[in-house]
């Protein structure tokens, strides 16, 4: 529901699209309430939103994988600056880019590791 505001960030995104491999964007939302599904665990995190690379979808453009891998470490320091700057003290991280965005996620967890 926190994203819908957010119109124009995705409109953004849509016309930098760069050979799927986007620009860097991100929301910064703070207080966002999660809860479980029958809602007696409830929890506030705030939460980071920002596109990852598409190296699957720039292949078709010929991007390189070590130009695409280049511009997913780039966000990666790009992610963790916006966390600085919001004095988060725990970042939670995943394989954001591996899967269906086709980085391998093993490297990603290295390239989060050394970031």
């Amino acid at each position: 529901m926190v994203l819908t505001n957010f119109i124009n960030y995705y409109q953004w995104n849509r016309a930098h699209v760069n050979h799927h491999l986007y620009k860097n964007g991100a929301i910064y939302s703070s207080d966002i309430i999660f809860t479980n599904l029958d809602s007696t665990l409830v929890n506030k995190f705030d939460v980071i939103t920002c596109a990852a690379p598409d190296y699957n979808s720039a292949n078709f453009d010929d991007i390189s994988y070590d130009t695409a891998c280049e511009v997913l470490n780039n966000r990666m320091y790009f992610v963790k600056a916006i966390a600085e700057e919001n004095h988060v003290e725990n970042l939670i991280l995943g394989a954001w880019g591996a899967g269906a965005f086709g980085f391998r996620r093993t490297e990603v967890a290295k390239m989060w590791y050394q970031v």
